[in-house]
This record gives structure tokens, C-alpha cells and sequence, in this order.
């Protein structure tokens, strides 16, 4: 057996598990946030998967992967979120080349994931003083 962290349990008996540490304010932005995913993932079926070079890709983020981190509540944090965000990026670069199509359609995908959240984020902060 292999330990498991709290944070990689997200049911039980199929009823999702929602942690203390976590604002009610911070659950309603990540749905939010999963659904705004969901619509880029919806639109944007034809990209290229990433190669299969583990050489090269060392920490796999795809749209995908991101989308189920969000509606598993798996983030404790909007740092994390940006931080697969850029990751998504990261990883196209290094598969298809800073000057790529693909890079292009990446960076344009994720700077507007990363705008939606500054945006979400700003109208939580001035509703509550929650720091995310």
C-alpha cells in the first residue's frame, strides 16, 4: 500500500468530498473556473496532443488534466491554478517550439484562462477580504 494525501481523495460512495480549509467562495469560483475550461476544451477539440517524448515532458498539464484537477476541487490555491495554467504553455513550447502554431494557440488559450481568473478573482476580493 502507498500512502495517500488527503487532497487525492475527493469521494466517497460517489459524494464529493468538500475540505474545511476550503472557502465556500473559493468552491463557487473553481466550478466557475471548470466550467469557463470545459468551454475552451469544447472549442478547441482539434489541437494536437502533446508528444509522447517523456524526455521532454516532464510534468504532463493539458486542458484536460487541468479540468479534472478543478472539478475534483483538487487546487487549495489560485497560485496553483495559475501555475498549471503556465505549465499548459510550457509544455506546448517544448513540444512544438516557441515560434509554433501551436505555441501561439497556447499562449492565446492560456492568457485568456489567466485573464478569466484575475477577473474572478478581483470581483471575489472586493466582495471579501479572502486572500486565494
Amino acid at each position: 500500500q502507498s500512502p495517500i494525501s488527503p487532497w487525492e481523495i475527493t469521494s466517497i460512495n460517489g459524494s464529493s468530498i468538500l475540505y474545511d480549509d476550503m472557502p465556500s467562495l473559493f468552491v463557487e469560483f473553481t466550478k466557475y473556473i471548470a466550467e469557463f475550461v470545459n468551454e475552451l476544451i469544447q472549442n478547441n477539440k482539434e489541437n494536437k496532443p502533446f508528444n509522447d517524448d517523456n524526455s521532454v515532458i516532464y510534468f504532463p498539464m493539458t486542458l484536460e488534466f487541468l479540468h479534472e484537477r478543478l472539478s475534483s476541487y483538487y487546487y487549495r490555491s489560485s497560485n496553483s491554478i495559475f501555475n498549471d495554467i503556465q505549465l499548459i504553455y510550457e509544455n506546448t513550447v517544448k513540444c512544438y517550439g516557441k515560434d509554433s502554431q501551436e505555441a501561439q494557440d497556447s499562449d492565446e488559450i492560456c492568457n485568456s484562462l489567466k485573464s478569466k481568473l484575475r477577473e474572478c478573482l478581483k470581483q471575489i476580493n472586493r466582495h471579501k477580504k479572502i486572500v486565494f
